[in-house]
This record gives C-alpha cells, structure tokens and sequence, in this order.
C-alpha cells in the first residue's frame, strides 16, 4: 500500500541524511549545518501525510482542542494528567494555528537536542569532522524519524532526558539544573520518567566521581524530596503508568524494530570496549584528573547500564525495551565523538573502528527504510 509514495518518502530521507553526512566536513560552522538538517528534518514533519486513524491523527485532533481552551481549564487538566508538559505543549503548538506545526516543531526540537550533544562534544574533544559525520551518519540509520513525528511525545521526552544526561556527566553542570531539565522529559511521556528513575537510580547507588558518597546520596534525596513535595500528583501518577507500561506484556512487537534495537545495543557495547580499551591505556601513561577520556567514565557506565537493561525488556516488556534503546542511541553520538577522538589511538585501530560502525549504519539504514518504521514516511 503507498509503496510509490513511501518509496519517495524514504528517497527524500536518505538523500538529506546523505548530503548533510558527506557535507559537515566541509562546512566552517557546524552549529549551522546541523540546523539546517533539523529544519529540513521538520519540513518532512511538516508535509508527512499520517494514515487514516494513525496515531499523529489522533494526538492532532486532541491538541487541536487545546486551542479553545482558557488558560484556567488549561491548568486544570494538566493538574489531574500524569504526563502535564505534553498538555501545556499540545496548548502551546495549538496556538500556531495549523496542526502540522505540531510534527515540524517537534521534529527541529527533538534533534535540536540530539544534534547539540554533537556540537557540545565537536567542541569538547576537538575531533576531526569526520568523526561527526560517523556519529551523526549511526544515530539518523536508526530512522527514528517517523516516532519523532508520529508518535511527538517519545522521542522528545527521550532527547530532552538525553541532553541533561550529557550535560551532568560531560558538561559537568549542576545535578539540580539537569534535573529540572530531565523531569520536563519525565512529565511528557512515562518512558522518559521510566529514563529518569533510571539515571537517578544509577546516580545515588554510583555516586558522582570525586564526590563523598554519603553527599551524593542526600543531595539525591533532596530532589526526590522536593519532587515529592511540589510535583507528587504528577510525578506519582507517571510513575503508575509507567510501572503497568512494563508490566503489560500484550504490547506492541516488531521483529525488525527488534532487530535495530538489537544491533543499536551490540554497537554501544563495541563502543564501550573500544573506550575501555583506550581508557586502560590512558590509566598507565597519564593520572591526570583533567584527561577529558577518563572523566567520560561515568557516561560509560550508565550507558553500560542502560544497554543491559533495555537488553532485558526486550524480552520481557517489548515497548519498554525499545524505547531505551533510543536513548542509547541517542548516547552513542557523544561516545563515537569521545572514542574516536583520543589522539593516543592508532590510525589503523580508528579506521577499523569507522568501518565496523559505518557498515552497521549502512545496514541498520537498509532495515529501517525497507521495513522499520521509517518506511511508514510518505508526503502524499
């Protein structure tokens, strides 16, 4: 069915993903190019025509009555939601008139997100351009596109937990800042508060590098605290959903949708090997505490714990497995950056390195366009 018009829709994608791809290495400003690429990637958003009583039908229709709302009623509503950022987000898109800004305006900002963690580590570990091509060329071959614009709340919930993940571990800014980054992905959608249990799991029994444990364990419970306090309706209601989410096991499931995540998972782990690989070597010629390598290690390790645990849903809870697996993904653009970057790493191993991750783009692009869920995209 629309096989002439998917075939196009999938044409369009890749020729853009081409040329933004082969062109970063020529291009003076980076920050730009990407913008660009997100812009173009929101105009695919903007002209994507949804099937007859799709999902994106729905949430259109649904945000659409948003727009009549007061701000009274608005306020109401979301007060008695367990996801009250997608309400104020459907209201605030609603206000641009047209339902189709709600897949443009989705699309440019979640891989504004995503494209950022690219410009932040670029400018971080002063790689080679190249180096961002491969990155950007493995995270758009996973087609994540159509559940960006399908879907709109997922991968924006996802991107936006992604982004404080980076800037707590690589960036280094204030736990508390990236938190209220984070729970604004948490209150989108129950996978991203699933993401967020997760990481804050993760970030009291780990504790941050340098730090007293006992601190790390308070100043964690200070923000589960304050959350509980101010944003218990919310934040309790999500978790709710969120904990049936995984616990139905009637769900969705697709054997190539399996099959990427899949092959998404056992490249990260390839990643993280060549990293420790690297971060061994740094460990025996360098003890410095500023070696930009070894202060990634804390990525790495929740990286490592994400893999493992989106691993295991996949079996158990399809949805919930999948859709952390597009964290990782998402992840893995600043990890390729970090890997590839150490200017201590052969030139043979780096080019072996690019060729292994280049020929699982190429295949995970195939698989998504001939029967993922970005061979959905049509125009018309």
């Amino acid at each position: 069915m629309f096989l002439l018009q998917r075939l196009i829709g999938v044409g369009v994608y890749t020729l853009c993903l081409a040329w933004f791809v082969w062109s970063i290495p020529q291009v003076k400003g980076l920050r730009i190019h990407l913008a660009m690429y997100c812009f173009i990637l929101g105009l695919m958003g903007f002209f994507y025509v949804p099937l007859n009583g799709s999902d994106l039908g729905r949430v259109q229709l649904a945000m659409m009555s948003y727009a009549g709302c007061s701000w009274g009623e608005l306020v109401d509503r979301m007060l008695n939601s367990s996801s009250p950022m997608a309400i104020l987000y459907y209201r605030l898109v609603a206000g641009l008139g047209d339902k189709r800004m709600l897949p443009f305006v989705t699309a440019i900002l979640t891989y504004g997100f995503c494209f950022s963690l690219l410009v932040y580590s670029h400018k971080r570990y002063q790689c080679r351009k190249a180096v961002v091509s491969l990155a950007l060329f493995f995270f758009m071959s996973r087609g994540l596109l159509m559940m960006t614009i399908a879907n709109i709340r997922t991968m924006l919930s996802l991107s936006l937990v992604a982004y404080a993940i980076y800037l707590y571990f690589i960036e280094r800014r204030s736990f508390l800042k990236c938190a209220i980054v984070m729970l604004i992905g948490a209150l989108l959608q129950n996978v991203g508060m699933l993401a967020s249990m997760l990481f804050v799991a993760f970030y009291i029994v780990k504790g941050a590098k340098g730090r007293s444990r006992i601190l790390t364990v308070i100043e964690g419970a200070i923000v589960i605290g304050i959350a509980a306090v101010y944003g218990r309706t919310f934040i309790l209601g999500a978790a709710e959903k969120g904990l049936k989410y995984l616990s139905y096991t009637k769900g969705f499931f697709y054997i190539w949708e399996m099959l990427l995540s899949l092959m998404v998972i056992a490249a990260s782990y390839f990643i993280m090997l060549q990293y420790r690989k690297s971060f061994e070597a740094h460990a025996l010629v360098s003890a410095a505490e500023g070696d930009a390598l070894m202060q990634s290690r804390s990525l790495v390790q929740f990286q490592a714990f994400i893999a493992a645990v989106s691993f295991v849903l996949l079996f158990i809870e399809f949805n919930s497995g999948l859709r952390l697996s597009w964290l990782l993904t998402i992840l893995d653009m600043p990890m390729i950056v970090i890997v590839l970057s150490d200017p201590q790493m052969s030139s043979v191993r780096k080019k072996q390195i690019n060729a292994i991750l280049f020929t699982i783009s190429i295949i995970m692009l195939f698989v998504a366009c001939a029967r993922g869920d970005l061979c959905s995209l049509k125009f018309a």
